[in-house]
């Protein structure tokens, strides 16, 4: 029945993001924060990322998680177990993963997660400049630029990503869908699966 198909809608949604990486054989799929809302105590949703980030290590698929806001790492707290192909950045200083393709390193992949919810540092002019011939994405929850309807968190400017020497930043905290700049670096908000509320799709 149609509360039923609400109830399950959002795991639908994700569900539809994990098979469209299967059917395209991607390398990697990259979760840039907010993926489960942690203050309401719903184990639930954290339960069916890691379900999700198991399905596609076994399809051979490297996932790169960063938490933001709603889901940032407090101290103390314990994280889930994840597959040997899931990297959870940390909300602190960490290694940058080389992921393998082709039977060699070719892409530099960095990211850091959120330590509290109100995080109010320029988190990206901490990344570290990946190395020279490798392709390198940078994984970051903020408000870049000007944003509406959602609070400034971990601010950053285009200028801040452009000087990290980047190929590719892919941005969470925006729920709309937007590239900020298509080149030189590319610069997107991958947006929502699923609407937050009746004024999203």
């Amino acid at each position: 029945d149609a509360a039923d198909a609400l109830h399950r809608a959002t795991y639908s949604a994700f569900d539809a993001v994990i098979r469209t990486a299967e059917e395209n054989a991607a390398a990697f799929v990259v979760l840039a924060g907010d993926l489960c809302n942690r203050a309401d105590g719903n184990l639930r949703a954290e339960l069916a990322l890691r379900k999700a980030a198991n399905r596609l290590h076994e399809s051979g698929i490297a996932t790169f998680i960063v938490y933001g806001n709603h889901d940032f790492l407090e101290p103390g707290r314990p994280d889930l177990d994840w597959s040997p192909s899931t990297c959870v950045f940390p909300a602190d200083d960490s290694e940058p993963h080389m992921l393998e393709l082709n039977g060699g390193p070719s892409v530099f992949v960095y990211g850091r997660s959120y330590g509290r919810r109100d995080e109010q540092a320029n988190l990206a002019v901490a990344y570290p400049k990946p190395p020279a011939g490798l392709y390198s994405v940078g994984v970051l929850h903020t408000a870049c630029g000007t944003v509406q309807d959602h609070a400034v968190y971990a601010p950053c400017t285009l200028q801040d990503l452009g000087a990290r020497s980047y190929d590719y930043w892919a941005l969470g905290h925006v729920h709309a869908h937007s590239i900020l700049q298509s080149a030189g670096p590319t610069v997107v908000y991958s947006g929502n699966p699923q609407g937050l509320n009746p004024r999203e799709t």
